[in-house]
């Protein structure tokens, strides 16, 4: 359900030497840490940094250029400091760590500050200032006035997690942003009252203004960040005694040349929750992502093993099996792959054996120039994630597949699909390109080659936008494309979210899940005034398929659980089939389709498709 750019994974956490699994410092404990910080921030008012105790080869980065100590500019140009001040305090690691406000000429500027501490000497200062709105896209200095409540709790020792657990708590939070849907879709836990403040402005929470939605932290919409490319994580410290993660957080990299979003995200953890989210945030250029402290990014933990139990299977070694069609006669499925390598897989239902199909040394580009007369060529495979599907069955075991694609570009890819050998074989024929700015999701083949496809989120919008639409305002639309007309917007579509759609057999009506408004919609196509009718469902409605009893399923995510229930396309009677919560290694289920006496489950985020047997 989502829209384009964003290749689907887990956050790369990208951990310095020794912070993750530090041991105990020696020399320096927790107030002398702190005290690093107080004295580098005296030095900048006094305009004197001599009297320091560095290490000869202290290494000091100022917004994400390396300099000596002495060339820093906030050096010459830090006047006073104001009343906020949040410290992170890492003994183990021997890092110290600050968010503070100082002024330059009585002009606010949000600094972060890091120290890196060894022998009593400072070794690494790492600073970031951002002194506008330019600089960081928000910037309420009113909302900074002295450090919060919240985040200084102390809590009790029977409270406090582990330092891996807190980590792995707060990695839930990059985890969310890469999945661009919900923090709840991937298990994030976030407290009741949780909340998030960004350069003094609160973007998450109970008190949140900011679009409708944002008051849970938990269900507000991340759409917004499939536009804004992976999230690359640094563990920057872990304050054991406060319970707050310290993350270093980039993204916005489309390409080189281009500037992107950088933050410094804090996180309140205790009683196994997520209390609070503080942030600060500056732009910098690309070239400047990891900070000036270029470290090996660390792999992501594995996911859970990939096992069968009494009550659930598993199609094991997928990549974001977002959407799913069954191949006539059932002995194949094929899947999209919306993270990873991208590409389209092929899945022998016998025994759930995959396959990648398209790019493989088999399959072939064989351009239909005249069906698809404005396509440019193949499309980039090095760039290449699928997202819808639709399969269109033709005569003696060749049909025709129509695929979302994105990476390259955001597209309609078309696919003769040979069922006939030992495994299918895809021959790509042809393209229709979207225009700007329709960011495509689901799609329905038509016989003469033609396509109908949802326009989810329109590229280029706004975080309000996107909360806009979860709380139900319609955004996008139906597009339909034929080789005469082109793309041309169906009559009577206009939807909140408008995601999987289908058709009737006679193709005079359209089927259309709206994710924002969580509801399941009837349009008439093709009449001059159409008919329309929409029901509410109560969960976000992602795909949509027939079911071999000529009724649809529509599979969706409610509140950190998979959804899928049954309608009647005559009555809209709706029956529940499955409401299953969210468990390691599966969440957030986007499509459900029949395959012999199972319903199998797709996820926009995970290695996995669920097999649930149906009941009898």
């Amino acid at each position: 359900m989502k829209r384009s750019l964003i290749v689907l994974f887990l956050a790369v956490g990208c951990t310095w030497p020794g912070v993750a699994n530090a041991q105990p410092a020696v020399g320096c404990d927790r107030e002398c840490l702190r005290g690093k910080v107080t004295q580098l921030l005296y030095a900048f008012v006094k305009h004197d940094v001599k009297g320091l105790a560095v290490a000869d080869n202290v290494r000091v980065t100022e917004d994400a250029v390396e300099k000596p100590l002495a060339k820093v500019g906030l050096v010459g140009t830090v006047t006073r400091l104001r009343g906020f001040r949040q410290d992170i305090i890492d003994e183990r690691a021997g890092v110290a760590g600050a968010d503070v406000v100082v002024e330059e000429n009585g002009a606010p500027v949000m600094l972060v500050v890091r120290l890196k501490v060894v022998a009593d000497r400072i070794t690494e200062i790492e600073l970031v200032a951002t002194r506008s709105r330019a600089e960081g896209l928000i910037f309420n200095i009113d909302g900074l006035s002295a450090p919060s409540a919240a985040m200084n709790y102390a809590p009790r020792a029977e409270q406090l997690s582990t330092r891996e657990d807190a980590i792995a708590a707060a990695m839930h939070y990059p985890q969310g942003l890469n999945a661009a849907k919900t923090f709840a879709a991937v298990n994030a836990p976030f407290a009741p009252d949780a909340y998030r403040y960004e350069n003094g402005q609160i973007m998450a929470g109970p008190d949140c203004k900011f679009a409708p939605g944002c008051q849970n932290i938990s269900t507000q919409s991340l759409q917004i960040f499939e536009r804004l490319g992976d999230v690359q994580t640094r563990v920057v410290a872990v304050d054991e005694r406060m319970g707050i993660v310290w993350l270093r957080m980039a993204w916005g990299a489309q390409r080189r040349g281009g500037d992107q979003l950088t933050v410094w995200e804090s996180f309140k953890v205790y009683d196994k929750q997520i209390h609070a989210v503080e942030a600060f945030m500056r732009i910098l250029p690309f070239e400047k992502r990891n900070g000036g402290w270029e470290q090996a990014p660390q792999p992501p933990p594995p996911p859970p093993p990939c096992a069968d139990s009494a009550d659930i299977q598993f199609v094991c070694g997928q990549q974001g099996p977002e959407d799913l069609v069954v191949v006539p006669g059932g002995a194949w499925v094929m899947t999209g792959v919306f993270g990873g390598s991208g590409g389209i897989n092929a899945i022998r239902t016998s025994d759930r054996t995959s396959t990648k199909v398209y790019p493989s040394a088999s399959s072939k580009d064989r351009l239909d120039a005249k069906t698809y007369n404005t396509c440019p060529g193949a499309p980039d495979t090095t760039k290449f994630t699928t997202h819808g599907l639709s399969l269109v069955p033709g005569r003696a075991g060749v049909h025709r597949l129509f695929v979302v694609g994105h990476g390259g570009r955001e597209a309609i890819e078309v696919f003769e699909l040979d069922a006939r050998g030992a495994t299918p074989a895809l021959t790509w024929i042809g393209c229709a390109v979207a225009a700007d700015p329709i960011g495509l999701n689901s799609v329905r083949g038509l016989p003469d080659g033609g396509f109908i496809a949802s326009n989810f989120l329109p590229r280029g919008g706004t975080p309000a936008a996107t909360q806009k639409m979860m709380a139900g305002e319609k955004n996008g639309e139906l597009w339909e494309w034929h080789t005469a007309s082109g793309w041309k917007k169906v009559p009577g579509s206009e939807a909140a979210g408008a995601n999987g759609l289908e058709m009737s057999p006679d193709g005079k009506t359209l089927y259309i899940a709206g994710w924002g408004s969580q509801s399941f919609i009837r349009l008439s196509r093709g009449a001059a005034a159409p008919k329309r009718d929409e029901i509410p469902l109560g969960f976000r409605v992602d795909n949509i398929r027939w079911a071999r009893d000529g009724s649809i399923l529509a599979a969706g995510q409610g509140v950190n659980e998979t959804v899928v229930v049954k309608i009647n396309p005559r009555t809209l009677a709706v029956t529940p089939i499955l409401r299953r919560p969210g468990q390691p290694g599966f969440n957030g289920g986007t499509v459900a389709v029949e395959v012999g006496g199972a319903y199998w489950i797709g996820s926009f985020a995970g290695d996995r498709i669920a097999v649930l047997r149906t009941k009898n």
